[in-house]
């Protein structure tokens, strides 16, 4: 539908049979030169009268729409100027409280930051911890291996000589290994 023919259709039922707007129809407000509102299909385009923003309203607008929002749930109560004004520091109110709670999350969510890059960087440190945990244990579980293996040489060492003090052999020769060890101090320059 062209815009010509949405003026045409909203002028229709307000005009008379000479062309102009009849107002003997219209309600108290609408005669005193407040806007008319028809059926949403009047509009153009449609959406208009459903999404009108608060700011470009009519002051009469408000406080029709204060008088709705106080009237919920309390029938038959009129609006007076207190109400208004309790209304309005109510409204400032919640204006101040969204902000700081806008402000708080905006804070939040930078500790929120904060937080999750020192959990990355101790995860890498974890991480690179447990590289060296991983190290010092190969090392560790070689040097038990070769004391184990020395321990193991030092037993067989000592078995050996264990077995070779208590030979026939040994026992003979203890004689002349103290007759040698009596030269070599003769000898000795100190000695």
């Amino acid at each position: 539908m062209r815009p010509e023919q949405y003026l045409r259709r909203y002028a229709e039922p307000f005009q008379s049979r000479s062309g102009t707007v009849d107002r003997s129809a219209a309600s108290p407000d609408e005669r005193n030169g407040t806007a008319l509102f028809l059926d949403q299909g009047y509009y153009y385009p449609p959406h208009v009268r459903d999404e009108a923003y608060l700011d470009v309203q009519s002051p009469l607008d408000l406080l029709e729409i204060l008088q709705d929002i106080l009237d919920e749930g309390r029938t038959g109560q009129r609006l007076t100027r207190r109400q208004v004004i309790e209304h309005l520091d109510l409204v400032r109110n919640l204006k101040a409280e969204l902000e700081w709670r806008r402000a708080e999350v905006e804070r939040l969510s930078g500790e929120l930051a904060r937080h999750q890059a020192n959990e990355a960087a101790l995860t890498v440190e974890l991480a690179d911890r447990e590289t060296w945990m991983t190290r010092r244990t190969t090392e560790l579980e070689h040097h038990q291996a070769v004391q184990t293996q020395l321990e193991n040489e030092n037993a067989t060492l000592r078995a050996n000589l264990t077995e070779l003090r208590r030979s026939t052999s040994w026992k003979v020769t203890a004689p002349l290994r103290r007759f040698g060890m009596i030269l070599r101090a003769m000898r000795a320059p100190d000695g």
